[in-house]
C-alpha cells in the first residue's frame, strides 16, 4: 500500500464519497464508520491494481485520545491465518486484537479456547465499540479492561494478552535507522518474475538499473521472516551471494527486499531446460565451485543457511552462481527449539537436522552433496520413486543415491563424503573447496590438452554441434539440409530401424536418427528416390514419411529388450542400468514412428534428448525464438495484426462502424501496462470510458475486460467477455453498465443478448486424446479390430459432441444478430478458448471475407493473436511458470474442424478448401511461427527480438501444395464471376483481375452480408468424420484413386477449360493479349492465384503436373494403401493376401 496524505475534517462530505465509491466498486457494501469529529482519522491508499481505498485508521481510538499501537496485544492487520498460528496451544484465555481483514475500519478480538481460536468481530454502533450489541465502550482499552473481569458471553474471559514481538519492532527500528530504506516512489516494479506460496518476485527499475523486488502479501506472517532476511542479507556482501540493494517498508507491515537481478534465473531451470547436451561438465564444476565459495564465506561468519537447494541459486549475466533465498538462514547459536516448527526441504536437509533439529554448518554440506546430484543429473528431483515420507527411514537404513549418468568419479566421491550419517564425519566447506579446486586445474588442463588435438586434427568432422555454435555450423551434415540457427543436440542414433506404418514390425529401412533443435529426421542408408516420385507439401520438412517436428511429439513409448512387444509410456530420462529396444513416437498430427533401436549403442542419449525437447520446459526453449527463416520469404504487403490503433481502425470502417458514434478504440493498455494478455488497443462501447475500465479491470477474471469483435449491417454486434471475479452485489452493477453500454452502441438501442460459452478445457482434452487413441495406429491387428466398431469408436472419443455443440451455439448466434437483429455478448470464464471458437465461427458464417484466405488469416490474428488465446499451453503444455501438460487442450483444432463441417455443408462459399484448413494445424505444430508458441503477445515481445518472417504461413508450403489450397468452384458460384467480369469489363481490367478469385475487403463489406449468412446445421447425421486430417497416415483406411482428392481433380479440369474459353472471350472483347492457362487434362490440377501470392510472385494462373505420381484418398500425404509395398525387406515376412476386406472407411468414400 501507499499512503496518501491524511484527509482532514473540512474534506469530509469527499470521504464520504469516496468511501462510497469504494464500496460500489471495490468490495462488498458495508456501513463503514464515519464520524466527522477530529479523534477519527481517515487516509486514502492506492492498493496494487492501482484502486482508491479509503481506510478508517486504527490508530487512534474512538474517543480516547490514546494510540492503540502502543497497547501491547494490539497486532496491527495480521492475517487470520497468522493469529491462528500465534494463538493455537496457547493457554486459554491468551487473546490479542487485531485490525479485521473483512470490514474495514472494524477490529477482531481472538481468544485462545481449547486448543483452537475464537474471533470475535470489534465493530462500530453510535460512535461507541460492541462485539455483542450488549456492551458499549468508548474504547478499546475499556472493552479488554472489561472482558478481563469476567467472560460476560465470550467463550472465556481475557487472561493474558500475547504480546507484539519485540524482536519485530527491534528489527524495523534497526531498518528505519539505517541506509538500506528505500522510498517506494524511487522504485518502478515491472512483470511478474517468479510465484512463491507467499508472494511474488517481480522485476523492477531502481536509479536506471534494473533490480528484482521480492513482494510479499500483506498479513502474511512470513512478513516476519522477510524482516528476518532483511537484517540477515544486510551484513552479507560476497561475489557469490545475491546481492541486497534496499528495503522498502509500508505502515511497517509490508516490506519489500530489493536485490541485483539475475537474468538467467535459477540453476534448477537453467540444467533441466538446457540438458547435457548444452550444459558442459566444465559449467557444472563452476557452478559447484560459485556455490561453495559463498557457502564458505557463510561457514565463516557461523552462519547456517538451511535451505540449499538449485531452485535457490540464480545465475547473473556472466553465468555465475549466487547463493539466494536466506528466508531460512540463522546463526548457528540463535538455532532455538521454536525451529523445528518451521518447515524446512525433506529431501534437501540433513538426518540429523529433521530428526533433532540439530542444525551446523555441517548440515548445509549434507545439502551441498544434494546440490551437487541436482547439478549433474540436470535437474532430476532427489530420490526418485521413494516418497518424501519414506526419505528419512531409506537414509537411517543406509540407502544413498547412485551418481547420476555421466557424472565424474571425484565428484561421485565428493557426494559420498558429503553423505556421511555422521555430520562430524564430513568435510567442511573449506576442504570441499580445495577438492573442487583441485578439479577446476585438472579438467582446464584436460581442455587444453584437448584443443591441441583438435587444432592436429581439424580436418576430422565434430560429432557434436553446440546449441549455442555459429549459424554457419548449422550445415555440418549437408544431407540433413537444416535452415539457418538449427543444429544438431546430440550425437546421431546409428542402425536404427525405421518399422514401416501395418508391417506389424516386420518391414522397414536401416538408417540413421537425427535429433535438432527443430525435428527427429531419419536418413534411409538406401536411397528411395528413385522409386517412388514424391509431392513435397512443405519447404523446411522434406519428407513427412520421415521427419516431423519435436513439438508434434505428443508421447513416447519404449519396450525393453526382455519384452518387445510391451510399451511403457517414457516419462523420466533412462538412466544407465535402463534399457531400450523399440521407441515409439505418438504425434499430434496421428502419425506412429516405430524405431528399433537395439542395434545402436547410442540410443539411450539419443532418447534422453528427445524426451527433453520435445517437452521443453520454459517458452524460451522453443525453436521458433532461435531460427533464423530465410529472408526473401518477408513479402512487402504488411499484415493485420491488430496491435494498433490504424488496423483496428480499418476493420471498424470495413464493418460500416468507423464513424466513432457506437464504438470506440481504446489505448488504455498501451505497453501491455494493464492487461497483459491483450493487444495494446483494442475496441469498447463510446459510452464505455476509460476510467470506468480502469475502475472496474480488477473485478475481471485475469482482468480480461470485454471487448468488441464484428458488426453487422443491421446495427448488431458480437461482443467478447470473461466472467466475473465473484457474484456480488457490486460485479452485478458493473455488468449491468456495460450490457447498458452494448445496448447504446446498438443503432436500435437494442438491448444485447448473453450467451455463456461452456466448453472446457478437460472435456476438450479428453476427447482429443480419444481421438487420438483411434487413429494414432500402427498395427493391423487393432486397427482391424476398431474397423468392426468404428462408429460407436468414433461416438465415445465425444469429439463430434463437441463439433456438434459449437454449431448449435453458433446457429443461435447467427440468428440473433442477422434476423432478431440484436447484439451477442460470447461469456466465458477467461474468454481465451471457447470464445475464440464460437466468435470466429459467428463471424465466418456472417461476413464473406472471412471466408476468403485473406480473410480466414486476419479473423485468426484478430480473435486469436490479438487477445491471447494460449497456444503455446493449449498445443505445447507450457505456461509462464513452466510446464504443465493438463493445460493440453487443441481448441484452435476443434475451430478447424468445425470450419471443415461448414466447408462441407456450403462447398461453393469458401475460397479455401480443407487441405488449407490441414495446412493451418501443421503449422501450429512445428514451433516455427513465434504467433502459434506463445501464449500472448507480451511472450512475444519478451522473447523473440528479431524481425519476425514467420507472419506469413503459407510461406512455409511448397508452390505446387498451396495450390491445392484454393476452391475453384468459389469463382463459378452465386454469380461472381458474373458480377466481377461486368465492373471490370468496363474499367478495362486485364483478364487476370477480372478471373481473381480473391475480392478485397472493401468489396466484403457488411453491405453484403443479408444476401450471404450461412446458417450451420448441427444434428449428428449432418456432421462429417474429417477423414482427410485425422485418418491421412492410416493406410488401410485409405484406396488408390479414390476419394475427395479423385472429384476435386476432377471438377478443376472442367474448370480449367471454362478458365480457357471465358479468357478467349474476354481477349476477343477488349482487345488485350493475355495468356491462357495449357491445356488440362484429368492428371493436372489447376487454380488461380490468391492475394497471398500476388504480394511476391507471378499472379497468372498455374498448374501442377501429378501425372507420374501415385494418387489415393490421402494424396499428397501418403500414397500407400494394404498391401504395402515392397520396398526392403530387412527381416522375413509373412505372405501378404491378395485381395484385402474393404474397410468401412473405405465404404464411406
Amino acid at each position: 500500500m501507499i499512503d496518501v496524505e491524511p484527509v482532514s475534517t473540512s474534506d469530509w462530505p469527499s470521504v464520504a464519497k469516496l468511501v462510497r465509491l469504494y464500496l460500489d466498486y471495490c468490495t462488498k457494501v458495508e456501513n463503514v464508520p464515519i464520524v466527522d469529529n477530529k479523534n477519527t482519522a481517515c487516509s486514502v491508499r492506492r492498493d496494487p491494481v492501482n484502486r482508491l481505498l479509503p481506510v478508517v485508521s486504527g490508530v487512534k481510538t474512538m474517543h480516547s485520545g490514546e494510540e492503540t499501537s502502543d497497547s501491547p496485544w494490539f497486532h496491527g492487520s495480521i492475517s487470520r491465518e497468522e493469529t491462528n498460528r500465534l494463538l493455537t496451544h496457547k493457554p486459554d484465555g491468551t487473546f490479542l486484537i487485531r485490525e479485521s481483514t473483512n470490514y474495514p475500519g472494524d477490529f477482531t478480538l481472538c481468544i485462545a479456547f481449547n486448543g483452537k481460536v475464537e474471533h470475535y468481530r470489534i465493530f462500530h454502533q453510535n460512535n461507541m465499540l460492541t462485539c455483542d450489541h450488549e456492551g458499549f465502550f468508548e474504547s478499546l482499552q475499556l472493552l479488554v479492561a472489561h472482558y478481563m473481569r469476567g467472560a460476560d458471553g465470550l467463550c472465556h474471559k481475557l487472561v493474558e494478552a500475547l504480546l507484539v514481538d519485540d524482536g519485530d519492532r527491534r528489527r524495523l527500528t534497526k531498518l528505519n535507522e539505517s541506509n538500506w530504506i528505500v522510498r517506494k516512489e524511487h522504485l518502478q516494479l515491472l512483470d511478474v518474475i517468479g510465484h512463491g506460496e507467499f508472494g511474488d518476485v517481480m522485476g523492477g527499475l531502481f536509479k536506471g538499473k534494473k533490480v528484482a523486488v521480492k513482494v510479499m502479501k500483506r498479513g502474511n506472517h512470513v512478513i516476519e521472516s522477510l524482516l528476518q532476511e532483511a537484517s540477515m542479507m544486510m551484513t552479507l556482501k560476497h561475489q557469490n551471494l545475491v546481492e541486497l540493494l534496499g528495503v522498502v517498508l509500508n505502515d511497517g507491515t509490508d516490506v519489500y527486499l530489493v536485490t541485483e537481478f539475475m537474468p538467467n534465473g535459477s540453476l534448477l531451470d537453467y540444467v533441466r531446460s538446457r540438458g547435457r547436451q548444452m550444459v558442459t561438465q566444465s559449467q557444472q564444476l563452476n557452478f559447484a565451485f560459485d556455490i561453495c565459495c559463498g557457502m564458505v564465506y557463510l561457514e565463516k561468519k557461523n552462519l547456517v543457511h538451511r535451505d540449499l537447494a538449485a531452485r535457490n541459486i540464480l545465475l547473473s549475466e556472466d553465468m555465475v552462481a549466487k547463493v539466494a533465498d536466506f528466508g531460512l538462514a540463522k546463526s548457528v547459536d540463535s538455532i532455538d527449539a521454536e525451529d523445528a516448527n518451521c518447515k524446512f526441504p525433506i529431501k534437501w536437509t540433513a538426518p540429523e537436522a529433521l530428526c533433532h533439529n540439530k542444525f551446523t554448518g555441517k548440515s548445509d554440506v549434507w545439502s551441498f552433496g544434494i546440490l551437487l546430484w541436482e547439478i549433474y543429473s540436470f535437474g532430476r528431483v532427489p530420490y526418485p520413486r521413494i516418497p518424501v515420507q519414506e526419505v528419512v527411514r531409506y537414509i537411517k537404513n543406509g540407502y544413498r543415491m547412485e551418481p547420476p549418468e555421466g557424472c565424474p568419479s571425484d565428484i561421485a566421491e565428493l557426494m559420498s563424503q558429503t553423505w556421511t550419517i555422521k555430520a562430524e564425519c564430513r568435510p567442511n566447506f573449506q576442504q570441499i573447496l580445495k577438492a573442487l579446486q583441485l578439479m577446476l586445474q585438472n579438467n582446464n588442463s584436460l581442455n587444453s590438452i584437448q584443443r591441441g588435438m583438435n587444432s592436429l586434427n581439424s580436418s576430422r568432422a565434430e560429432s557434436f554441434k553446440s546449441y549455442v555454435e555459429e549459424e554457419d555450423s548449422s550445415n555440418g551434415n549437408p544431407s540433413l539440409n537444416l535452415i539457418s540457427g538449427e543444429q544438431e543436440v546430440t550425437t546421431p542414433c546409428e542402425n536404427v530401424i525405421l518399422y514401416f506404418p501395418f508391417s506389424d514390425s516386420r518391414q522397414g529401412l536401416i538408417g540413421n536418427v537425427h535429433c535438432t533443435i527443430l525435428r527427429l529426421i531419419f536418413l534411409p542408408a538406401t536411397e528411395m528416390n528413385n522409386q517412388r516420385s514424391y509431392f513435397r507439401t512443405q519447404r523446411i520438412f522434406s519428407n513427412s514419411n520421415f521427419e516431423t517436428a519435436l513439438l508434434n511429439v505428443y508421447r513416447l513409448e519404449h519396450s525393453c529388450n526382455a519384452d518387445p512387444k510391451k510399451f511403457r509410456h517414457l516419462v523420466n530420462f533412462l538412466s544407465f542400468a535402463d534399457d531400450i529396444h523399440t521407441l515409439k513416437v505418438y504425434c499430434k498430427d496421428f502419425r506412429v514412428f516405430s524405431f528399433d533401436l537395439h542395434f545402436s549403442n547410442q540410443c539411450k542419449n539419443f532418447v534422453n534428448c528427445l524426451l527433453q525437447y520435445s517437452f521443453p520446459m520454459s517458452l524460451e526453449n522453443l525453436p521458433c525464438f532461435h531460427l533464423r527463416h530465410p529472408t526473401n520469404w518477408k513479402r512487402k504487403l504488411k499484415k493485420c495484426s491488430f496491435d494498433c490503433r490504424e488496423d483496428w481502425q480499418c476493420e471498424l470502417q470495413r464493418c460500416g462502424t468507423g464513424g466513432g458514434h457506437s464504438w470506440r478504440i481504446t489505448q488504455i493498455n498501451e505497453s501491455n501496462r494493464l492487461i497483459r494478455s491483450y493487444s495494446c488497443c483494442f475496441v469498447v462501447p463510446s459510452s464505455w470510458y476509460d476510467n470506468m475500465i480502469e475502475t472496474s479491470v480488477s473485478n475481471w477474471k485475469e482482468r480480461r475486460v470485454p471487448f468488441w469483435c464484428w458488426s453487422h449491417l443491421n446495427g448488431s454486434s458480437l461482443v467478447r467477455s470473461s466472467s466475473m471475479t465473484m457474484d456480488t452485489e457490486v460485479t452485478r452493477k458493473q455488468w449491468l453498465l456495460f450490457e447498458a453500454a452494448v445496448g447504446e452502441s446498438h443503432a436500435k438501442k437494442k438491448q444485447p443478448v448473453v450467451i455463456d460459452v461452456s466448453l472446457s478445457v478437460r472435456d476438450v482434452a479428453n476427447a482429443y486424446d480419444a481421438l487420438r487413441k483411434i487413429c494414432s495406429i500402427d498395427n493391423s491387428t487393432e486397427f482391424w479390430a476398431i474397423d468392426s466398431r468404428w462408429y460407436s469408436e468414433v461416438e465415445s472419443t465425444g469429439w463430434l459432441c463437441l463439433v456438434q455443440k459449437c454449431l448449435s451455439q453458433v446457429h443461435c448466434c447467427v440468428e440473433t444478430i442477422s434476423t432478431l437483429g440484436n447484439s451477442v455478448i460470447l461469456r466465458e470464464k477467461l474468454n481465451q478458448d471457447g470464445c475464440c471458437v464460437i466468435a470466429s465461427l459467428v463471424q465466418i458464417c456472417c461476413d464473406p471475407f472471412y471466408r476468403t484466405i485473406d480473410g480466414f488469416e486476419m479473423l485468426i490474428r484478430k480473435e486469436w493473436l490479438a487477445f491471447s488465446h494460449p497456444f503455446a499451453s493449449r498445443l505445447h503444455g507450457l505456461t509462464s511458470s513452466g510446464r504443465s501438460d493438463e493445460e493440453l487442450a487443441p481448441f484452435f483444432l476443434l475451430f478447424l474442424d468445425c470450419v471443415f463441417q461448414l466447408l462441407v455443408q456450403y462447398p461453393t462459399d469458401f475460397q479455401f478448401t480443407e487441405h488449407y484448413l490441414i495446412a493451418m494445424w501443421d503449422l501450429s505444430l512445428t514451433g516455427l511461427v513465434v504467433s502459434f508458441s506463445t501464449n500472448c503477445l507480451r511472450d512475444r515481445i519478451d522473447y523473440y527480438h528479431f524481425d519476425d518472417h514467420t507472419d506469413y504461413w503459407t510461406e512455409f508450403y511448397h508452390d505446387d501444395y498451396r495450390q491445392f489450397f484454393k476452391n475453384s468452384c468459389y469463382l463459378f458460384a452465386k454469380s461472381r464471376l458474373a458480377e466481377n467480369y461486368s465492373s471490370s469489363l468496363s474499367a478495362g481490367c486485364s483478364s487476370a483481375d477480372i478471373l481473381s478469385p480473391s475480392p478485397s475487403p472493401s468489396s466484403l463489406s457488411s453491405a453484403s452480408l443479408s444476401s450471404s449468412t450461412l446458417l450451420p446445421e448441427s444434428q449428428p447425421f449432418v456432421l462429417n468424420f474429417w477423414q482427410t486430417a485425422f485418418l491421412r497416415w492410416s493406410a488401410p483406411a485409405q484406396v488408390a484413386n479414390g476419394g475427395d482428392v479423385q472429384l476435386t481433380l476432377h471438377i478443376n479440369s472442367v474448370n480449367a477449360h471454362l478458365l480457357k474459353l471465358l479468357q478467349e472471350k474476354i481477349r476477343l472483347e477488349i482487345g488485350a493479349n493475355t495468356t491462357t492457362c495449357p491445356d488440362s487434362t484429368s492428371g493436372t490440377f489447376l487454380s488461380t492465384t490468391s492475394n497471398n501470392d500476388k504480394a511476391g510472385g507471378d499472379s497468372s494462373l498455374s498448374c501442377v503436373d501429378l501425372s507420374n505420381l501415385r494418387i489415393t484418398s490421402a494424396f499428397p500425404f501418403t500414397y500407400e494403401t494394404l498391401p504395402i509395398p515392397d520396398y526392403l525387406y530387412i527381416l522375413p515376412i509373412r505372405q501378404q493376401p491378395k485381395a484385402s476386406r474393404p474397410t468401412s472407411k473405405q465404404q464411406q468414400q
